[in-house]
């Protein structure tokens, strides 16, 4: 299936209204409304033309010709889906969209509870508009695997069990190393409840770590072999201004949380503030190379619809903050799709 300006945009005025309508429907509604959204925007990228996507067609002569250069969680999955579909490539990229929307559908339900589950699905709608999940689903598919495996794993640790959640948290390291990166820092911050005052503190610090150059000193201090290559790769390559732009607009978000952090009284909200402050502090620390640092401040846009939709039960005006911030995501996604990413993805050139 090939994708037009016009198709891409009509199928999510259809998500759209899908996720509107849960608002005022009963749980059991709403959960149908979720699967919906699941099975029909899996569907949606995962039956996609092989030019669709930048690595699509290096994935596909993986699986076909059982040749994988990729972690062993992948791999493993990618022999067991062989098996299962033998060569029906496009039920293999389904598949895989499907397990990174049913990972992040269960991330969502465990963070949105009473009176907020009512903003579940815009806010799952909302967290499909955003860049980097769909580059997840078209492009790197493997990081969209593991963030969204490991993201559901934090909501199962932090909020109710610590078993399960560690058993989720070390399998997403095996389909993206860079995971044992993120979740290391992410788990420090929480358990030694460091607060927004010190995250702040050390994330301008690896700021300066950047400006001042003083990388070139971490690297001396491991080799330079497969391990360290997949979780810190591409360290070679120098930022640009993109990367920093990126690192901003992250960074006004935080300061948005901590404001809207005072006003919710929630532990789930505090959890979630957590692994954003996490996710971006490891992202401050690898400013020095463009793509990783990039990628790993790409796994906030699944969290950014969760601060803007949670504290909406806290204020007055519900109905015209949820359209506020509906209309602000919208737009930002129709700004990303004519970015050059976008177009190179969807073959919009």
């Amino acid at each position: 299936m090939n994708y037009t300006l016009f198709s891409l945009i009509l199928f999510q005025i259809f998500q759209l209204v899908l996720a509107l309508s849960g608002v005022t429907c009963s749980k059991r509604r709403i959960n149908m409304i979720l699967v919906i959204q699941v099975l029909s925007i899996a569907f949606f990228y995962g039956m996609r033309g092989l030019e669709i996507g930048a690595d699509t067609d290096v994935y596909v002569s993986s699986f076909l010709n059982n040749h994988y250069w990729m972690e062993p969680g992948f791999v493993i999955y990618s022999n067991l889906a062989k098996i299962i579909l033998r060569d029906n490539w496009g039920l293999y990229l389904t598949s895989i969209s499907f397990i990174i929307l049913l990972c992040l559908a269960l991330f969502y339900k465990k963070t949105f509870k009473g009176e907020n589950y009512k903003y579940l699905n815009i806010a799952f709608f909302l967290t499909t508009l955003m860049p980097y999940f769909i580059l997840m689903q078209t492009n790197i598919i493997r990081q969209g695997m593991a963030i969204a495996i490991l993201l559901l794993g934090f909501a199962i640790l932090l909020v109710n069990n610590k078993k399960y959640g560690l058993i989720f948290i070390l399998i997403s390291w095996t389909f993206h190393y860079s995971m044992i990166f993120i979740s290391m820092i992410v788990l420090f911050i929480y358990f030694i409840r460091l607060n927004k005052t010190y995250t702040l503190i050390l994330i301008v610090f690896s700021f300066m770590f950047y400006l001042l150059n003083a990388h070139q000193i971490v690297f001396q201090m491991f080799d330079n072999g497969y391990l360290t290559q997949r979780i810190f790769g591409y360290q070679t390559l120098q930022t640009n201004n993109s990367v920093l732009i990126k690192f901003a607009f992250y960074l006004v978000n935080y300061f948005i949380i901590i404001y809207y952090s005072k006003i919710v009284k929630d532990r789930i909200y505090h959890v979630i503030e957590k692994v954003y402050s996490g996710i971006l502090l490891g992202a401050s620390f690898i400013l020095f190379t463009d793509v990783t640092a990039s990628r790993i401040m790409g796994n906030l846009d699944f969290i950014l619809p969760i601060i803007y939709i949670y504290p909406l039960f806290y204020i007055k005006a519900k109905r015209v903050g949820l359209y506020t911030i509906t209309i602000m995501f919208i737009l930002y996604y129709l700004v990303n799709l004519f970015s050059t990413t976008m177009k190179i993805n969807f073959q919009l050139l």
